[in-house]
């Protein structure tokens, strides 16, 4: 396994299948210019702009594409685009590819900003937290290793593989209901020169809220690489990719969800205790999905580009789209036939009144309707992908870890902190359902609604407030 890949590229005859990228010669190099740009943005205030690619932050894309320029533009749709599905959407997808362009000297773009540079900016957002800071450190390293492997040559018959496994941390947008991991494949265009980023989103738990993906995970760690990930971090997962041959995932990254799913003696789909489909018929209808977003995606670009003019500060554009986008992924989850999309994407307290709104639709009161989906937009707390979020919520009502646990935890009756149709927070016993709001004394058991309020749902009974 200690190869320098050149070396095997020079040899007649390649037999390696999957490489862990960490074991290659050249790596050490790699990660010494990665803490290098590491240390030297932790004392930096600003990052350089490259003269061929300008767009240092979202702010400078916003404001350029309002001015109309075409290239910013593109940059502010597709972040716009992927930050309404991820914050919808947290497990059972695949998302469309995304480009990394190359640069004349090997440098990686993505939708005309510096791969780097959006690193370093993840970098800056990431201080507060020990174990986010490891994530994104990792994720840096990794940025700088898949400019190294294109220009070794590597994705000629390569791809990169990465495993971002979830973490108990609700406040930077990781999704504990289902601990959704996320399975990343890089790999070379068949038909323009960019590398292009494929990625699926599989449950971390079952329906006990066991965790299953270090398990699933490790057993394809030891079949195709022999490192065994038991007693690593999930910074050190994602810090140990792996170079797989193109000839074992010829789908692409659906190819290494089947595997996934097959992993462990315990048969799931795209990590759910759901029938198996086919993955391609499966993959293409995710695509036909992201599709589904147009309407939303325009009405975040209008309001972003005409409030262009206000952003001063480097992180004001980030937090007007994620202000904006929850705003409209809210009203999808309400309006949206199927009703696809799971409430407690948004949190507890939203979630409710997204049902409520469901609900009312349904019987046909549009002006309850509409009085709840303005609620469920005031009280969302969303993200899109992990760490996309500045810090906190200042309005977010749950700040006590041990109650983040509970929510995340649950038992058979649901989360064990909620709220009641007035907004206050309950904490009950495990295993144990509470009859009454400790504040104003509601019902808020499952056995009947509140007189007040016949005409809600009885949300204490729905299956989307019980851990999966």
């Amino acid at each position: 396994m200690n190869q320098n890949l050149a070396e095997v590229y020079a040899s007649p005859f390649r037999s390696a299948e999957a490489y862990l990228v960490s074991t290659l010669e050249s790596d050490e190099m790699v990660r010494a210019r990665a803490a290098r740009f590491i240390g030297s943005v932790a004392v930096s205030e600003t990052i350089a702009a490259n003269r061929e690619h300008p767009f240092r932050h979202f702010n400078d894309a916003v404001k350029a594409a309002a001015a109309g320029d075409e290239l910013a533009r593109t940059m502010v749709r597709a972040n716009v685009s992927t930050d309404l599905i991820e914050r919808t959407i947290k497990t059972g997808m695949v998302m469309s590819k995304s480009a990394l362009c190359i640069g004349e000297g090997g440098e990686l773009y993505q939708h005309g900003q510096s791969y780097l540079d959006v690193q370093a900016n993840s970098l800056k957002r990431m201080n507060d937290n020990e174990v986010m800071r490891r994530r994104t450190e990792a994720e840096t390293l990794n940025a700088f290793r898949l400019e190294h492997l294109d220009r070794l040559g590597a994705f000629e018959e390569y791809s990169f593989l990465v495993f971002s496994l979830a973490e108990y941390l609700p406040d930077y947008g990781f999704f504990t209901q289902t601990l959704s991991c996320s399975i990343q494949l890089t790999s070379k265009s068949k038909t323009v020169n960019q590398l292009e980023t494929e990625c699926a989103m599989v449950a971390g738990i079952d329906e006990q809220a066991k965790r299953l993906d270090y398990e699933k995970t490790r057993e394809i760690y030891l079949a195709l690489s022999g490192l065994d990930i038991k007693d690593m971090s999930t910074a050190e997962i994602i810090n140990n990719p792996i170079l797989i041959h193109n000839s074992l995932i010829p789908n692409g990254v659906v190819d290494v969800v089947k595997l996934y799913d097959h992993a462990a003696s315990s048969k799931t789909f795209f990590g759910l205790n759901r029938i198996q489909q086919d993955y391609l018929e499966f993959k293409q209808e995710c695509l036909r999905r992201e599709t589904g977003y147009e309407e939303q995606i325009n009405r975040v670009m209008a309001e972003l580009l005409e409030a262009a003019s206000v952003f001063v500060q480097p992180l004001e554009a980030v937090e007007a789209l994620n202000r904006l986008s929850e705003k409209q992924a809210v009203t999808k989850a309400i309006y949206d036939e199927g009703f696809i999309i799971d409430p407690l994407v948004f949190g507890i307290m939203s979630a409710g009144h997204i049902l409520n709104a469901r609900q009312a639709l349904e019987e046909g009161d549009f002006h309850r309707a509409t009085a709840e989906a303005g609620q469920a937009v005031k009280t969302a707390l969303s993200y899109s992908c992990p760490g996309s979020r500045t810090g906190p919520r200042i309005d977010n009502p749950i700040t006590d870890e041990t109650s983040k646990l509970k929510i995340a935890e649950g038992d058979e009756h649901g989360s064990l902190v909620f709220y009641c149709q007035k907004g206050h927070r309950n904490e009950r016993p495990r295993h144990e359902l509470l009859d009454k709001c400790k504040t104003c004394g509601i019902d808020v058991s499952c056995k009947k609604p509140d007189k007040k309020h016949k005409d809600k749902p009885k949300l204490r009974k729905s299956s989307i407030l019980k851990v999966k």
